[in-house]
């Protein structure tokens, strides 16, 4: 109990927000838009939703401009006068001011506030595993943003000669990596170009974008060459559908559709997956895609248009395996005999399929056979 009240409340965060902005002149990094909010108070908040109440961000250039956003978001600011001389100069200034009594503190820059909720969650809760050792995020293969940073460096940090960086002193010991389903912890707004992917990537950060997909995939079910076969073959299938349908429907989530395709039997392997995938994709954040593994084996009451949920378990439908097999109505017919306790059931989804089926043929004046061929 003690070390889970710990992991909410125990844990400080170190935000560096003093540079020149350089690289974005005329604008400022810390003040720039984030759907609607400035880079810095989507960064405090990131870090609030974890729990995290004593949050230091260190300012310098612009000083007058930041000071009161970063109170008004719930933080401490702390100003640096050598920020002229790089970020360590911050990092320093940071870390001295944290609560002294903090086991450790995440370290998360200004310019990198794609960071998903969950990431921070599972970096931090990684970090009470082993209190002792930095904690880093790492997705494909590549370490990021924010780790989180044991009370034990700080005297390291603090007493650090000019040619010592942060990374020397955090890889002259034993460090630890979690994988994380993120690619926003290697992507920041230090250019004009990297502030724009930045953008996207928050704007569609419940949606998980293809790498990311595949990450998970990795992750969950290995060398299963099976299901990742399938899994494949339900995502082409269900983006051809889909296109075929945007002229009619052009509201419709390519993004969406491919990230449920690929991820609707991300837990195959457990009992009742569907219900499984629904859960643990949720927990990572992404509803809508959680909404669509939910429902992929039993989807009741589709909609008039089809939307994402209704594509996608029509693709899965009329994919078996790593094949397209569009006669499913036998393929149902045959498990209902065989399972003749599960019969209304099976009929259930039949009759769903059927009626996708009707629709996309309706709305693209084509039929599926001539669609998918």
């Amino acid at each position: 109990m003690v070390a889970e009240t710990h992991s909410r409340t125990g844990l400080s965060a170190l935000i560096p927000a003093a540079g020149l902005s350089s690289r974005m002149a005329p604008d400022f990094k810390p003040l720039l838009d984030m759907d609607g909010q400035p880079m810095i108070r989507v960064v405090i908040d990131l870090i609030h939703g974890a729990g995290i109440r004593d949050v230091v961000v260190v300012i310098g250039h612009n000083r007058e401009l930041l000071e009161p956003v970063v109170l008004d978001a719930g933080a401490r600011a702390v100003f640096n006068p050598d920020y002229n001389q790089g970020m360590f100069t911050s990092i320093r200034a940071g870390a001295m001011a944290l609560n002294p009594e903090s086991p450790g503190f995440f370290l998360l820059p200004v310019d990198i506030p794609a960071v998903r909720p969950s990431t921070i969650e599972q970096v931090r809760d990684a970090f009470w595993k082993a209190p002792e050792l930095p904690v880093i995020p790492e997705f494909s293969g590549r370490t990021g943003h924010p780790p989180v940073i044991p009370a034990g460096i700080i005297p390291a940090i603090r007493d650090a000669g000019p040619d010592i960086t942060l990374r020397n002193i955090l890889f002259s010991g034993q460090t630890r990596s979690v994988a994380v389903h993120d690619k926003g912890i290697l992507m920041d707004a230090d250019r004009p170009a990297g502030y724009a992917e930045v953008q996207q990537q928050f704007r569609l950060r419940q949606v998980p974008h293809r790498e990311e997909c595949l990450s998970i995939i990795d992750a969950e079910l290995g060398r299963d060459e099976e299901i990742r076969a399938h899994l494949l073959i339900v995502e082409k299938t269900a983006l051809i559908l889909a296109l075929a349908l945007l002229p009619a429907l052009p509201e419709l989530d390519l993004d969406v559709i491919r990230a449920g395709a690929l991820l609707h039997d991300i837990k195959k392997k457990e009992p009742r997956h569907d219900q499984a995938a629904g859960a643990y994709l949720k927990a990572l954040g992404f509803p809508k895609i959680a909404d669509i593994a939910g429902s992929h084996m039993t989807l009741l009451n589709p909609a008039p248009d089809p939307g994402e949920k209704e594509i996608v378990y029509f693709a899965d439908k009329v994919c078996t395996g790593d094949c397209l097999h569009l006669d499913y109505e036998s393929r149902f017919c045959k498990k209902a005999d065989l399972y003749p306790h599960a019969k209304e059931r099976i009929v259930q989804r039949l009759e769903a399929a059927r009626y996708i089926h009707a629709r996309i043929e309706t709305l693209t004046g084509r039929s599926v056979e001539d669609i998918l061929k």
